[in-house]
């Protein structure tokens, strides 16, 4: 794997372990029962059949992901793993470092998430709108950033049915779509 990838997985394994395994990179198997179950029934209200879950379930845990020098390996069959929780943070990283590093002094990259390099040309801060969770399409609320990242995760990024009740962001201990809250905005110092 590239130094890149080998870098994201090994966030990602440590963000595991912070969390508790809230954070999990290896929840594709559960993806991949929601979008089967959704593609064979899309106007199913209750999500995929707890047996289908618990089999998924089986395939889930961040800790049965190897890393040993340049390889990733997958320690259970059937495994999957997807970094659409921490990639675009890494990515939208990796550009704001290469524009401030060539010199750039006034940058707002977005590639998924937000990173601020600097102040905004007029002397102030960037402001970002955050989406309403409850309507995506209006602006909830706004923050003010300066040498700052915002990354915003909400189920209605990606949802299966119609009311949003299973989406794109699993609890990897039942198996189902998060429910807590609607949306999570962490502001830092990296995206």
């Amino acid at each position: 794997a590239s130094a890149d990838l080998i870098s994201v997985m090994r966030d990602s394994l440590r963000l595991g372990e912070a969390s508790g395994g809230a954070f999990d990179v290896s929840v594709q198997p559960l993806w991949d029962v929601y979008a089967a179950h959704y593609s064979a029934r899309p106007d199913s209200a209750t999500g995929p059949e707890e047996r289908a879950i618990a089999e998924a379930l089986a395939r889930v845990d961040y800790r049965r992901i190897a890393l040993d020098g340049s390889t990733i390996r997958l320690t259970q069959k059937g495994m999957g793993v997807t970094l659409n929780g921490i990639a675009q943070g890494y990515i939208t990283d990796r550009v704001a470092d290469m524009l401030r590093d060539a010199g750039f002094e006034h940058v707002v990259a977005e590639l998924g998430e937000i990173r601020a390099i600097g102040d905004h040309p007029e002397g102030r801060p960037w402001r970002m709108g955050i989406k309403d969770p409850a309507e995506p399409t209006q602006v909830a609320r706004m923050v003010e950033i300066v040498n700052e990242a915002v990354a915003v995760s909400g189920g209605y990024g990606s949802r299966f049915d119609a009311e949003g009740k299973n989406h794109h962001i699993f609890d990897p201990r039942s198996g189902r779509s998060a429910a807590r809250y609607l949306d999570v905005t962490v502001i830092g110092p990296r995206a």
